[in-house]
């Protein structure tokens, strides 16, 4: 999401009405090794500190992929192949805040490399493994001070012509490969003569850095920082939003791309001293109820994307689970058949709002405070939001806005060199409202949401789309709206996906049209409807509709080849 800073002084104080639960910094810090010994590095905190106790021998990373064996490993096995990732890249010349992108699947030297950089003083940028590799070319190009990437021979094959400068990791996972890279990565050989090599950092140092990606317009990359200093918010987010405890084993479909996937996939639950289970999609979408049965899996981090895929993967009925209690979503709002089918499994879900800008689930509906379906949630403790409208006036309830968030944390809510004595908004491009309750609703982009000519009310192709999921017939919706400048119809574009594609044929097609319009009374849109295989969508399940605006153009390949 893109956010930009919002400091003006006149801005009425924000929502107070948030989800249940106290926040103290203070109470925090004391959970944390370096609260008495002075010593700060997030790897220590999530590997280390547990090798020194009864967690040591604990499973605390299991790696499932398609037609391999199942890889577990214990805190202590990580602590060793962490050390030996850390030292290969110190006597190679890392200092101190390097970037280092991370370009691999999910496999166990993703999180082996990952915590390796933090253990180095570097500072890793994950990258989604379903990047393309123009992406990564750019991302490469507009990288200031990036000289070194980890990443498999496959991925690399597919990089022409690599940058001269750039310093391969390669992580070698076929014994006969010889593709001449200075450095390799076996780890079969990692544990010998492993010696703990943690370079100690600043709270103001360099923790990670993520990419994001707009998925309603042309992507463009860009790079958010975060600071060792997070790791506090982290744990504290982690142990509210998604409900962690030591004993849990956490499960994240959430791709380690995501700021969201790594911060709360990987960091909160080891910082609990939890186990993480990851496996590729393929592995997860046919075996999902058999990994969270073996695993006793207690927590599911994922989205709602991901859920409608195993919704209609495994489409027989589930009798539920005797480990899960708690599903988190992230991405997008949760529909209320998603809902339907977790009550039906005895589960709760829950959905956070993940501001990017900050690092945080600012807005959630987590487990000790009442939700509300289809409802965000509320600000969590130590978060202020507020809907404003452009010219930063603050917006009464049910008038829809931009919504804005701040830290209300003291020691954590302003910059040092911030002029303000509160600290700085961010103003996002999300569409919202919030009810009388504290309760906040999305409704859409800001750069992208077009209002409707339906006298019903204001309709936004979230809700079309909403409205077209709920027949029975249709699998995916997309929908875009045209016109409405200088006395144009509006019409109202659907591309859809069916559960049964021979049920498509011009009956079919009238009963969605007059489905979609449905109490609408006066100025009814135009309604056009096509049907297509499947639709473009993002990992999480987002709709791409600025490749639903090519295809309307009849520009589809040019377009979706520069994707």
């Amino acid at each position: 999401m893109d956010f930009m800073q919002f400091n003006e002084k006149e801005l009425n104080t924000a929502n107070q009405n948030t989800a249940g639960g106290s926040f103290s910094l203070e109470t925090i810090k004391k959970s944390f090794s370096w609260y008495k010994t002075g010593r700060i590095n997030l790897a220590y905190e999530c590997i280390d500190k547990h090798t020194e106790g009864k967690l040591k021998d604990k499973r605390a990373l299991v790696c499932l992929r398609d037609g391999s064996k199942d890889i577990e490993l214990t805190f202590n096995d990580l602590k060793n192949y962490t050390d030996q990732f850390s030292r290969l890249l110190l006597k190679n010349g890392l200092s101190k805040g390097d970037k280092v992108l991370i370009w691999l699947p999910r496999i166990p030297e993703f999180y082996i490399s990952l915590m390796g950089v933090i253990k180095a003083g570097g500072i890793p940028v994950p990258l989604s493994e379903f990047s393309s590799s123009k992406l990564i070319m750019d991302i490469l190009e507009n990288t200031q001070g990036t000289t070194y990437m980890v990443t498999t021979p496959l991925f690399l094959n597919t990089l022409q012509p690599i940058p001269p400068k750039l310093k391969t990791i390669i992580i070698n996972e076929n014994d006969d490969f010889s593709g001449g890279s200075p450095w390799e990565f076996h780890m079969k050989d990692s544990l010998k003569d492993a010696e703990t090599t943690i370079r100690w950092v600043d709270f103001s140092d360099g923790l990670t850095a993520h990419y994001s990606l707009g998925c309603l317009s042309k992507p463009k990359p860009k790079l958010t920082f975060y600071k060792q200093d997070l790791m506090l918010l982290i744990r504290q987010y982690g142990e509210w939003v998604l409900s962690l405890k030591e004993s849990d084993t956490l499960w994240s479909t959430v791709d380690m791309g995501w700021a969201a996937g790594t911060l709360y996939g990987i960091f909160a639950p080891w910082l609990m001293g939890a186990t993480v289970v990851s496996a590729d999609m393929g592995t997860t979408l046919t075996k999902w109820e058999e990994i969270t049965e073996k695993y006793e899996i207690n927590v599911l981090y994922t989205t709602p994307g991901m859920i409608r895929k195993i919704m209609a993967k495994n489409n027989k009925k589930n009798t539920g689970f005797k480990h899960l209690r708690h599903i988190c979503c992230t991405g997008e709002p949760i529909s209320a058949e998603i809902t339907k089918w977790a009550l039906n499994l005895g589960l709760s879900v829950n959905s956070s709002w993940f501001a990017t800008e900050i690092g945080v689930p600012a807005i959630s509906n987590h487990p000790p405070s009442p939700s509300k379906l289809g409802a965000m949630g509320r600000p969590l403790p130590g978060i202020e939001a507020a809907v404003f409208d452009s010219k930063g006036n603050r917006l009464n309830p049910y008038q829809v806005g931009k919504l804005g968030v701040r830290f209300s944390v003291e020691g954590l809510s302003k910059k040092e060199d911030s002029e303000h004595k509160e600290a700085p908004w961010f103003l996002t491009e999300d569409l919202v409202y919030i009810d009388n309750e504290g309760y906040f609703w999305y409704e859409g982009k800001a750069d992208n949401l077009k209002r409707s000519a339906a006298g019903a009310g204001a309709f936004y192709e979230s809700q079309w789309e909403a409205r077209l999921l709920k027949h029975p017939a249709v699998e995916e919706a997309g929908v875009i709206i045209k016109g409405g400048k200088y006395n144009e119809e509006k019409i109202i574009k659907a591309f859809i996906s069916l559960k049964d594609k021979n049920q498509w044929g011009a009956e079919l097609e009238r009963e969605l049209i007059n489905y979609l319009l449905q109490g609408i009374k006066e100025n009814k849109p135009k309604v056009a409807i096509e049907l297509r295989d499947k639709l473009p969508m993002t990992r999480s399940g987002k709709i791409l509709r600025h490749i639903l605006a090519a295809w309307d153009e009849n520009n589809s390949l040019k377009r979706a080849n520069n994707l």
